[in-house]
């Protein structure tokens, strides 16, 4: 069952959000528990760590909405964090906690399957694993914890959070690592990276740019069709 949290100060929008959630639920006949809080502070007093995907507002009493991201991220880096704001304004600013949308208030009912569609199968994708055996033991690392791979050498180096690491190291062939994440939508942009387009912001200026402000140099050969790459994916996930 998914946990479905709503952090709002605004009973209004929290009632819209729930409606909207028991509508699109009960469409694709999905169970799910929703509970609400009217304030940043109930919502980290309580346990919410349980959360499979959590609404929250930005501007919200003495702490904001991504102020209480950025806590609950760092506890619980598998929540999927969908913003609402009555400003664009705030768009960028998920970018910090790795917000999976951002919806504005006035455009709730158009966008809340769209966004439910994307965010679920977007947790679906984050099951899948690739496994790497080292000294005859095998770990496994989630890929959507991956942002992206750097060869060095014999060593490739996997970048993200990943396991509670900032970075993991192999000793094997990047062509290895390559064949591994084939089929997985990663990109390889450059003869020693390869990225996770769900940690692109985009690809401009022979630069991929990450969430996080990482840039990697992109190779010149298919230049355009690395955009293009980049964009078709995200065109399947927005």
């Amino acid at each position: 069952m998914l946990e479905i949290g709503i952090c709002d100060d605004q009973k209004e929008c929290t009632e819209t959000l729930r409606s909207l959630l028991n509508g699109y639920l009960e469409k694709k006949q999905l169970d799910a528990h929703i509970t609400v809080f009217t304030s940043a502070e109930d919502l980290l007093q309580a346990d919410w760590q349980g959360f499979h995907i959590l609404f929250l507002d930005i501007v919200m009493g003495k702490q904001d909405g991504i102020q209480a991201a950025v806590q609950i991220r760092r506890r619980n880096p598998d929540v999927s964090l969908i913003f609402v704001s009555a400003f664009l304004d705030y768009a960028t600013m998920g970018y910090q906690v790795k917000a999976s949308a951002y919806i504005l208030k006035s455009q709730l009912s158009n966008n809340m399957e769209k966004v439910m569609d994307a965010v679920l199968m977007d947790r679906n994708l984050n099951q899948n694993t690739i496994e790497i055996t080292v000294d005859d033991c095998v770990v496994s690392l989630p890929l959507h914890q991956i942002e992206y791979v750097e060869s060095r050498g014999r060593i490739a180096i996997f970048h993200g959070e990943i396991e509670y690491h900032t970075h993991m190291c192999f000793h094997m062939r990047f062509s290895d690592i390559e064949a591994i994440l084939s089929g997985k939508g990663f990109l390889r942009i450059h003869k020693c990276y390869i990225v996770n387009p769900a940690h692109c912001i985009t690809i401009k200026n022979y630069q991929a740019i990450l969430g996080n402000g990482t840039m990697l140099p992109c190779s010149r050969q298919d230049y355009s069709g690395l955009v293009r790459s980049l964009m078709r994916w995200k065109g399947k996930n927005l």
